[in-house]
């Protein structure tokens, strides 16, 4: 994972300066951002979730027309999509719509969500549930509000949805401008159905004392489930935390602290997380030949922990 993905947050005040500044200023089309912002989140899911399956709600605006440049892009890709509108092909406008007509021309395949009495659509709730992975690209940042009618119940089956939750921009139905609080409430809904960027966000949020009380030892459990699940970022504060015990703690335990540290910074960088490329190679010159190789063994029996499915109700 790109480690520029883990910058803080953008409001949605700033968010829209960027645009104004990149198309009115810039003269960037707004259509050619579409493509990039669409080709970069199809990249991301294809490298960090390899998925068979993938599910797109797309949503009337140009969060919408992100989803439907993802949804080509795992298409041509290999990848099984489904896409979900919340609103007849008609009422979509602008670059949305020039990306939902090149799905069609593709065979991609592409159905309301939603029928007139706002019961899902044949077979959606099934679909959602074989997916390896949902795209959220309903709202964007721009959203104010509480979500209703189409949008809240695709919102519903997306938080209900077993597989890897992938949004575009910011997950629908938060507002980019909330305070920090609010911001934890949710990361932390997400973080507990194993979405692992979520739970990095809330272990950084622990450690910074951002919306919650500022707990290393929180900080580090959501650090921890992170990078079990394979987060390049969780891995490194990981790293980090076993080296700084490796200083602080018994000097009997340091090498232990040392392996462990090793461990997470490699696994790390083999994602190219740059700051862990550098930090475990000059761990190896604090280390043993035989901690380097108990290093090397776990890093190769490493396997990213299951994602199961949360209990209902």
């Amino acid at each position: 994972m790109d480690e520029s993905l883990l910058l803080g947050l953008y409001t949605a005040d700033v968010m829209r300066q960027i645009d104004v500044t990149a198309i009115q200023g810039v003269g960037i089309p707004g259509g050619h951002l579409m493509e990039r912002a669409g080709l970069a989140v199809a990249d991301e899911i294809l490298e960090r979730y390899e998925p068979e399956e993938a599910v797109v709600f797309a949503g009337k605006g140009n969060n919408g027309g992100d989803g439907f440049v993802v949804a080509r892009e795992l298409f041509n890709a290999g990848v099984e999509v489904t896409v979900f509108t919340l609103a007849p092909a008609g009422e979509y406008a602008g670059d949305a719509k020039l990306n939902l007509d090149i799905l069609d021309k593709l065979g991609v395949d592409v159905r309301e969500a939603f029928d007139a009495e706002g019961a899902p659509a044949e077979d959606a709730i099934m679909i959602v549930e074989m997916a390896d992975v949902v795209v959220d690209a309903i709202f964007g940042t721009g959203f104010t509000g509480a979500a209703k009618g189409p949008a809240a119940a695709a919102i519903e089956l997306i938080n209900d949805a077993p597989g890897a939750v992938v949004s575009i921009d910011i997950a629908s139905g938060v507002g980019a401008t909330q305070d920090y609080v609010q911001a934890a409430d949710w990361y932390r809904k997400a973080a507990e159905q194993n979405h692992s960027l979520a739970q990095f966000n809330l272990g950084t949020m622990y450690a910074n004392g951002q919306g919650v009380a500022k707990d290393d030892a929180q900080s580090m459990i959501w650090f921890g489930r992170a990078a079990n699940l394979g987060d390049a970022g969780g891995q490194y504060k990981m790293g980090r935390s076993c080296q700084r015990a490796s200083m602080d703690g018994l000097p009997a335990d340091a090498p232990e602290a040392r392996i462990e540290a090793y461990k997470w910074y490699q696994l790390s960088a083999a994602q190219g997380y740059k700051n862990s490329e550098g930090a475990y190679v000059t761990l190896t010159f604090k280390m043993t030949r035989a901690d380097v190789a108990e290093a090397n063994a776990r890093v190769a029996k490493f396997s990213v922990v299951k994602k199961l499915k949360p209990p209902q109700g």
